[in-house]
């Protein structure tokens, strides 16, 4: 009984939620709409891009993406046999203690 009396006590401390989804708290969709535009420079009013060509040429000169030795095709499938052998002999372990 006394467990039913602290969750009464909880419940009814608790905050309304409803203040925070009234539609005041919302913005209309047409607002949101013209910002977006704003923000990529959709709507015409700005005549610079978002990002500068300069920063697009420095994040490329930048990257360099290390070249990955391919495995042979049967190197894979030796290497995929090999960690199935474990991973069986693992729970194979675990089905024995």
């Amino acid at each position: 009984m006394q467990d039913d009396d602290q969750l009464e006590s909880i419940w009814k401390s608790e905050y309304a939620l409803q203040p925070f989804l009234a539609r005041a708290e919302f913005k209309d969709y047409d607002v949101l709409k013209a910002r977006l535009y704003k923000v990529l420079g959709l709507d015409g009013s700005s005549s610079k891009p978002v990002v500068k060509a300069t920063e697009v040429d420095l994040i490329e000169e930048t990257f360099e993406p290390t070249p990955k030795a391919k495995a042979a095709p049967r190197q894979m499938a030796a290497d995929l046999a090999e960690d199935d052998d474990e991973s069986m002999s693992f729970f194979q372990k675990l089905a024995e203690d």
